[in-house]
């Protein structure tokens, strides 16, 4: 069964499915806020924690140094030149200074101002006779006269990671004369390795940092020891604690793996003491409170939808019974009925609505119908009333007219946003070609008043009726019957105009046709009583038969029939006939006493 058609047919799937959406959404993006926040305050417990402890070791490293660093300076202040210049009695001064060699693990030594060593202890090293003025400490010591610690380098003789502290060997006047040299070699056992034996956390490391060189001078992870860090500009986020930045951070180490990293600077040496711990380990809490809000949304969204689809199979129980109801109805091909309302709620409301509609549209269809059958009956009535024949059709041309409305709807500017198919049917234009055009200048409009003066009254008034002129796609010119109203969001603010135009030219031309058939009409009813036509008349005694078949004399005919009037005489010929003993012309006399009448 396909997916999508199940969830377009069932609204309760689709409502059950947008409810587990919304309690997934709302879960995660809750577990996502919170396990945010809790990753920020924890970050910043465990930033305040790592750079606490780190600020203690760090002091604890500077105090080491600073104090080999003083033994160093007090011993080169026994060293005298006559002892310098006594390579036996300079190594036996060394050799008693027991507690001095327990603070370098990796020896001591002296050179001379050209920096060869004179005298070491142990003496095993080797170093004696070796020179050591390439080394940058040294020779700053010898030439400068500072006091330093060395960058961590490869021993000459031992061939292992070391560092040196050198300060240099002064005579009476304060010139330098050679120097004193502690060697702590990083391989071996030395008062860093309290911190560097020790890991931070289950996975993390304390490490030594020499910024100035880039390099870390020893660390937990034996592998680091020595090992240089990325060039300025490739992390970013690195490089603030290289230049002297102290405190705590997230950031990905050169090793690829995102840690928390805390620093702390060591003054004496310029170092930092820093430590590390991986995220993944500094906030596994919230992962597991992660993975435990999943299994609790996955749950929670099971029950919900469970619910969910329970209670809407009750609530839609009524809807689903009106649509197979309505179902069968439709399949039977018989008259609808009212559907039952089971409860009087939404879903009762709807289906009273639905019941309300189709009563409306029954008794709707029941006035068609007597409308049509009294139309039918009128327009099979024969009548020679060209009135009411007239009015027939004009109110014919009427619904027409209403069933063939222009519907135009322009914003603002006057541009055309909406274009109804009576428009088309109208005008001859699409809505592709209509829509964002301007309706005038696309209508060619003939306005009785100015545009202007129908859009302000429009706009005052809520409306504005009167005829216009158009031309439709084709270039015939129409009358219209324009209705102008205001349209406005639901808001009240104006969007523009609306325009409903009933094209009347038929309508004209109809009129224009029914008051000359009246003209006509009326000359035909004033011409009726002229006597026109064939009349049977009587050849003997001129009586005229009528349409019901009685012979009449022809002056009653007449005058039934004209506005003739009749007067008696008698013409020369029956006067002769009927009164032959008289000798008299009458004809003139009769002609003058017609003429006279």
């Amino acid at each position: 069964m396909n997916f999508n058609i199940f969830l377009r047919r069932s609204l309760k799937a689709r409502v059950s499915l947008f409810t587990l959406i919304i309690f997934l959404v709302s879960i995660w993006v809750l577990a996502f806020y919170t396990s945010n926040y809790l990753r920020q305050d924890m970050q910043h417990m465990l930033s305040d924690q790592q750079f606490s402890t780190i600020s203690l070791l760090a002091a604890e490293v500077n105090d080491e140094l600073e104090t080999r660093m003083e033994a160093l300076k007090k011993i080169s202040e026994q060293i005298t030149s006559a002892t310098l210049a006594n390579p036996v009695a300079l190594q036996t001064l060394l050799e008693q200074r027991v507690v001095f060699q327990t603070l370098f693990n990796g020896g001591t030594f002296v050179t001379g101002i050209d920096g060869v060593v004179i005298a070491s202890v142990p003496v095993s090293t080797g170093r004696i006779g070796v020179s050591y003025m390439e080394r940058e400490h040294i020779s700053a010591a010898l030439k400068e006269g500072k006091t330093s610690i060395s960058k961590p380098l490869i021993g000459k003789t031992s061939m292992t990671p070391v560092f040196g502290m050198v300060t240099p060997i002064r005579n009476f006047e304060g010139k330098v004369m050679g120097a004193l040299v502690g060697v702590i070699e990083l391989s071996k056992h030395n008062f860093i390795d309290l911190i560097t034996q020790s890991r931070y956390g289950k996975t993390g490391d304390y490490f030594l940092v020499a910024p100035q060189y880039r390099l870390i001078v020893t660390s937990s992870d034996k592998t680091r020891i020595m090992q240089q860090l990325p060039a300025p500009g490739i992390n970013p986020t690195l490089d603030p604690f290289i230049q002297g930045y102290e405190g705590s951070a997230v950031y990905v180490n050169p090793l690829g793996i995102e840690v928390l990293g805390s620093a702390k600077g060591i003054p004496v040496a310029g170092w930092y003491m820093g430590a590390i711990l991986p995220t993944t380990e500094a906030f596994a809490p919230i992962h597991s409170m992660q993975q435990h809000i999943l299994l609790s949304t996955i749950l929670v969204t099971l029950l919900a939808g469970g619910l969910t689809w329970w209670i809407l199979s009750r609530q839609l129980a009524p809807m689903l019974v009106a649509a197979r109801i309505l179902d069968t109805q439709s399949d039977t091909n018989q008259p609808m009925k009212p559907l039952p309302i089971a409860n009087p709620d939404e879903i009762g409301r709807l289906i009273g609505g639905f019941n309300h509609l189709l009563n409306n549209l029954t008794q709707r269809e029941e006035e068609i119908r007597r409308s049509r059958d009294e139309l039918e009956i009128r327009v099979q009535k024969r009548t020679v009333d060209l009135a009411k024949t007239v009015e027939i059709l004009r109110e014919c041309a009427e619904l027409l007219d209403l069933a063939h409305d222009a519907i135009l709807v322009r914003d603002s500017d006057s541009n055309i946003k909406y274009w109804n198919s009576g428009a088309e049917k109208t005008y001859g234009w699409t809505k592709e070609e209509t829509l964002g055009k301007k309706s005038h200048d696309l209508l060619q409009t003939q306005f009785p008043i100015p545009l202007e003066d129908i859009v302000l009254s429009t706009l005052n008034t809520g409306q504005w009726e009167g005829e216009l002129k158009h031309v439709t796609k084709d270039g015939t010119p129409i009358v219209v019957d324009s209705r102008w109203g205001v349209h406005k969001n639901l808001d009240g603010d104006l969007l523009g105009t609306l325009e409903i135009n009933r094209d009347i030219t038929e309508r004209i031309k109809m009129t224009e046709e029914r008051d000359r058939l009246i003209d006509d009409l009326q000359k035909a009813l004033a011409n009726v009583e002229v006597l026109n036509g064939l009349l049977p008349i009587c050849a003997s005694c001129k009586k005229i038969r009528d349409d019901k078949g009685y012979w009449n004399q022809i002056e009653a005919y007449i005058s039934n029939h004209s506005k003739a009037q009749f007067s008696h005489g008698l013409c020369p010929d029956c006067a002769r006939k009927l009164y032959p003993d008289l000798d008299v012309d009458f004809g003139p006399m009769l002609e003058d006493k017609q003429a006279h009448k």
